[in-house]
């Protein structure tokens, strides 16, 4: 290419609009892609000239003149764009290229949506050109994912979901695509999907602990107990001198449980004591700790005690409220045990068998036997069916849980 040429070609560059320094880099890039590789094939078809005497069109070589000619028309194609549309053609042009490094097209596809939402343009036109993208199927999971946010930032979860998997497609191993599935699936309370995402996330990301703690609480919704103690286990040896101390309780505490639906009490308990001395606070293991213990009327004060820190921790959470009335109740508190079941009553919602059959013990224990028929009716009604609640109705008199229902 001559002199006279380079000149009027910086010349031209000389009178574009002001722009940034992102420009000059995509036209480095973009004479890296289209000039360069037609200087090789100029090379690779001389070469190959030699050991053949007749060539199709496709193949010919140039000669020097012809490959200048052709790198001016490739040159001043590049500054036609930039003169028309500008820099946005040209990035365009390097996103839909497969030979652009992905890296690259990642830091030019960010600066394409920044122009986009500074120019207030509607967000189809950044989507429709993801989707272009996405169909070249790329090898590595950065642009999926940067798509999978950005559809999640315009409220998109539905359309986001199949770009994530995708990403997960690309790389197992990608915690912040599998964590954001999880999420979405947790808040639909999908647990066949929380089980399919969990799964294959412990063996991917064997020390991400959440993975192993929703995919025990979805084996717990399906009551796949010995799989859930199974999980928890396996968690508990990939704990870490820097694991998060109440996660490492709350597994225990989901061992309790499963120990306890096993029947296998003296571990339940074991297990409850470990979770507590992880995380005191553990609402939840104190919670079920206390009523376990209730049930067995055994350790009342120890009940009480851990019973009074969740009522005092969550003072409208009707399940705690239950568990302390019933706690207060087995100890013959009837009057205050009343104060707290009627509050239990008041935020429970979807009113649970075992609470209105609680309230109705209580309420016959305090003097109120047409109340507390009312409640076992109730409970009756929520499906509890059990030979204890039959004989309370029937007789319309309190019946303790362990006396045996008469012939």
């Amino acid at each position: 290419m001559n002199m006279t040429r380079i000149r009027q070609i910086c010349l031209r560059l000389s009178k574009l609009k002001k722009t940034d320094y992102i420009v000059i880099l995509l036209v480095g890039v973009l004479l890296l892609i289209v000039v360069l590789p037609v200087k090789e094939d100029k090379n690779t078809c001389s070469n190959s000239q030699k050991k053949a005497k007749a060539k199709s069109v496709s193949e010919s070589t140039y000669d020097d003149e012809e490959y200048e000619k052709l790198l001016e028309k490739k040159l001043e194609g590049i500054l036609e764009r930039m003169d028309g549309v500008g820099e946005v053609s040209v990035m365009i042009t390097l996103l839909l290229n497969k030979k652009v490094a992905s890296d690259t097209k990642l830091n030019v596809m960010r600066q394409f949506i920044v122009q986009n939402e500074q120019a207030g343009k509607d967000s189809t036109r950044v989507i429709t050109l993801f989707n272009r993208i996405m169909e070249q199927e790329p090898d590595e999971a950065q642009l999926p994912l940067l798509y999978a946010q950005y559809l999640l930032s315009k409220g998109m979860n539905k359309e986001a979901g199949p770009v994530l998997r995708q990403v997960l497609a690309i790389d197992p191993t990608n915690t912040a695509a599998r964590m954001t599935l999880l999420g979405e699936a947790v808040r639909q309370e999908d647990y066949k999907e929380i089980m399919n995402l969990c799964e294959a996330g412990v063996e991917s990301n064997p020390d991400m602990l959440e993975f192993y703690f929703y995919l025990a609480i979805a084996y717990n919704q399906a009551e796949r107990t010995d799989d859930a103690l199974a999980i928890c286990q396996k968690a508990l040896s990939h704990v870490k001198d820097d694991s998060k101390k109440e996660v490492v309780s709350d597994f225990y505490a989901i061992i309790g449980d499963a120990y306890h639906t096993k029947n296998l009490h003296a571990e339940a308990y074991a297990a409850y004591d470990s979770a507590l001395v992880y995380n005191p606070s553990n609402i939840g293991a104190l919670n079920n700790y206390a009523y376990y213990l209730s049930v067995e009327r055994r350790d009342l004060d120890k009940a009480e005690e851990m019973s009074y820190k969740t009522v005092k921790a969550e003072p409208n959470n009707s399940t705690y409220l239950d568990t302390y009335a019933w706690i207060l109740f087995v100890k013959g508190n009837y009057a205050e045990a009343r104060l707290y079941i009627d509050e239990a009553i008041k935020n429970d919602k979807d009113s649970s068998d075992v609470v209105l059959e609680h309230c109705g013990d209580i309420y016959y224990m305090t003097g109120d036997a047409e109340g507390a028929l009312k409640y076992w009716k109730q409970a009756w009604d929520k499906g509890n069916r059990s030979d204890t609640l039959k004989q309370k109705i029937q007789k319309k008199k309190y019946i303790s849980d362990e006396t045996k229902p008469a012939e």
